[in-house]
């Protein structure tokens, strides 16, 4: 099958920062390739957050699955450009092929069963809030500076109109920021990792996002807000 680059690393850009690094769960290691009828779907996840999307392609192809390595997909993240040149994908048993004008590349696939990540999606949430996408990447910004740099937690506090975050570290130094935010729901305190945050917020491209809450201890999803590409992003909460 064939895609544009543009639109081929679309799909890689916005799913390979959730891949693991050499877990010992080898199947994550990687970023998992869904073909389907009239879609093609990239996810990635290391057990702590899950990026998923996709994009609509005009034949139905047939249904196959399949685990790219993680080094082959920083390959094409670093040759691929975003431009109009076809890229052509061969697909084997146990190896892929991308072919493009100038160059190809080949890769063995990783062998073994990917979870099911479409479990991990929320399908309704208790309490939702919607903010700027600056306005929190720069609060996310200011607080890291002062989070434990073993796991950079910070505790997020969304109450009527607001979220206010915190982060401390071992030499009990602490920041805090406090944002106006449109929030439906009672007042709910998550615990997340900033950099995973930080890292997911970077591939969002429209001005607003939705943070989708299920409760304290279920995943927390970010969303964009009037866009119409289909894609998921979640990230699980953290003990502080």
């Amino acid at each position: 099958f064939s895609l544009s680059e543009t639109e081929f690393l679309w799909l890689l850009r916005r799913t390979a920062f959730a891949m693991a690094q050499q877990d010992v769960r080898f199947y994550l290691n990687g970023m998992l390739l869904v073909l389907a009828p009239q879609r093609i779907e990239t996810a990635a996840t290391d057990g702590h957050r899950l990026a998923c999307n996709s994009v609509h392609y005009p034949e139905d192809l047939p249904e196959r699955k399949c685990i790219i390595p993680k080094k082959t997909i920083q390959e094409l993240c670093k040759h691929l450009q975003d431009r109009d040149s076809i890229i052509r994908i061969r697909l084997g048993q146990q190896h892929i092929a991308f072919l493009g004008e100038s160059s190809e590349l080949y890769s063995n696939l990783i062998e073994g069963e990917y979870p099911d990540y479409h479990k991990l999606l929320p399908s309704a949430f208790n309490y939702t809030a919607t903010l700027p996408l600056s306005t929190l990447q720069d609060s996310l910004q200011r607080l890291i500076t002062l989070a434990n740099e073993k796991y950079y937690g910070a505790s997020l506090d969304f109450a009527d109109s607001s979220l206010t975050l915190r982060a401390n570290n071992i030499n009990h130094e602490e920041a805090h920021d406090e944002l106006v935010i449109d929030y439906e729901g009672k007042a709910i305190t998550i615990g997340l990792n900033i950099s995973y945050v930080q890292e997911l917020l970077q591939v969002i491209s429209t001005e607003l996002v939705t943070i989708g809450i299920v409760d304290s201890e279920k995943s927390i999803s970010f969303n964009e807000v009037g866009s119409n590409n289909q894609s998921r992003f979640i990230v699980m909460p953290l003990t502080l």
